[in-house]
């Protein structure tokens, strides 16, 4: 076997494997494709070509965009906790760049709003909540809200909802709200080839979902708690975030399922059908409505939004949709889960060096 040729297959094992590690919060299609790339990596050296997401580098400050005092932060492709994570993916936002991107805006006394803006299917489940009560304690600093351009899934959603108010196109997806775990068997697979695997473990659920065999009914239960956990804990964190009760959660926001833009505003995951431009053409709020808002759960931590000039929208919106993938990033501590202490050191460093683009 070539060296070439065992490295991809060494990358699409890791990625099997990573994928395989815990539960997501992703729209189930998406993660088809995700599961896909790990195959094509091992067949061509490549993922599967589509149609590829837009991105700002949330480590480069000069990539943050600064529009009328609005910073504009996209959260784009498959979540992820760790910028190392991304080279499993097409096109990727890691937790610790969204937080340390944030942090840098909210910092920046250019900046009086700050927007999300989000096309995603969902992503990994590792440090999610963290990520999203970070955000969420963050309202008041600055008014924040989220726009959703194209679709808005699982974790996103999660992540979203966070920031405040949410807002989308008419022909954008909205919800997949849940967890998923894909177990792998490879049990078949090794018995074709003459290998069989036993485990020697202590601890009765020690082994409960090992890929090298089928899943028995103990197994199935193991894994079913921990998706169920994670499911809640989501459930758990839009109830905080939309100002509603779990139950309200479970009974509207459609246990799985996507929205068009008309019905997420109709079950309470969208507060109105607006596009970014939109957003950002916004007028100042009167001061009737900013009184309403400090009383609104949902406002942003009970600040009103803020004047947002109107100049550059259109160019704004283009560099948003169009900017440049940014370049993979290679970091020292490639393997630390750490993100929240790395994304704060990034913050600080990003701070003194935060451009505002005029």
């Amino acid at each position: 076997m070539g060296r070439a040729v065992k490295k991809r297959k060494d990358l699409a094992i890791s990625m099997m494997k990573y994928i395989g590690a815990a539960p997501w919060a992703v729209y189930e299609p998406a993660f088809e494709s995700i599961v896909a790339d790990a195959v094509n990596i091992a067949e061509n050296g490549r993922p599967i070509e589509r149609e590829e997401y837009s991105h700002v580098d949330a480590l480069d400050p000069s990539n943050l965009l600064v529009r009328g005092g609005v910073a504009l932060i996209p959260v784009r492709g498959v979540i992820v906790p760790n910028a190392s994570d991304e080279r499993f993916y097409w096109e990727a936002t890691s937790l610790q760049n969204l937080v340390a991107s944030l942090r840098t805006a909210n910092a920046n006394e250019s900046v009086t709003k700050v927007i999300g803006v989000f096309d995603t299917p969902g992503g990994s489940v590792n440090g999610l909540e963290e990520a999203a009560a970070t955000i969420f304690a963050m309202r008041g600093q600055k008014p924040m809200e989220s726009v959703v351009m194209g679709m808005c899934a699982s974790a996103g959603y999660y992540l979203a909802s966070a920031f405040g108010r949410v807002y989308g196109g008419p022909s954008t997806m909205t919800g997949s709200i849940g967890s998923v775990l894909m177990h792998a068997s490879w049990q078949g697979f090794f018995e074709q080839v003459g290998i069989k695997i036993n485990a020697i473990h202590f601890g009765k659920h020690k082994v409960d979902g090992s890929p090298y065999k089928d899943l028995d009914a103990q197994a199935r239960s193991t894994l079913q708690e921990i998706v169920d956990d994670y499911g809640n804990q989501f459930v758990d964190a839009i109830a905080r975030q939309r100002g509603i009760e779990p139950k309200d959660v479970i009974r509207n926001y459609g246990e799985g399922k996507v929205f068009i833009a008309s019905k997420a505003v109709e079950h309470g995951l969208l507060d109105g059908i607006q596009t970014l431009e939109q957003r950002l053409a916004a007028k100042a709020e009167t001061t009737a409505s900013t009184r309403q808002q400090a009383q609104d759960p949902i406002a942003l931590g009970g600040v009103s939004l803020a004047t947002v000039q109107p100049a550059n929208v259109e160019s704004s919106v283009n560099q948003v949709a169009n900017a440049k993938p940014r370049q993979k990033q290679r970091t020292k501590n490639r393997g630390d889960n750490k993100w929240s202490a790395k994304s704060e050191a990034i913050s600080k460093k990003s701070s003194r060096r935060f451009t505002r683009w005029n």
